[in-house]
């Protein structure tokens, strides 16, 4: 799961991210500040068994570059739909990309 961390508990041993609450070490709490984006990987009862502060802008980036690739790939399959007897709709073709791209990142972030 990768979020904001929300709040940490008055007795510091746990935070909340996305409005969940998450038990965390002593040795983890060393690393989290309200504020902060991090990836957390929780155990079978949701204690947090990994934090990682992440750059949230440079992930977002990479994600959405990685997304773009994606969905010209997908609507590189259905080209038909976007030529004319005039050639390539190019502005058609770009906003099915970019339409395909923010579906993948919803899904990706739910």
């Amino acid at each position: 799961m990768i979020g904001k961390i929300e709040k940490i508990s008055q007795k510091n041993k746990g935070i909340k991210v996305a409005g969940k609450w998450f038990n965390v070490s002593q040795e983890a709490m060393k690393f989290a500040k309200v504020g902060d984006f991090v990836e957390l990987e929780t155990d079978e009862k949701g204690d947090v068994i990994f934090i990682r502060p992440i750059n949230i802008d440079k992930d977002i980036r990479v994600t959405r570059l990685a997304l773009l690739n994606t969905a010209t790939e997908i609507v590189k399959m259905s080209l038909g739909d976007f030529v004319s007897g005039q050639g390539i709709d190019r502005n058609k073709l770009v906003e099915e990309i970019k339409k395909i791209a923010r579906e993948l990142e919803r899904w990706v972030n739910r």
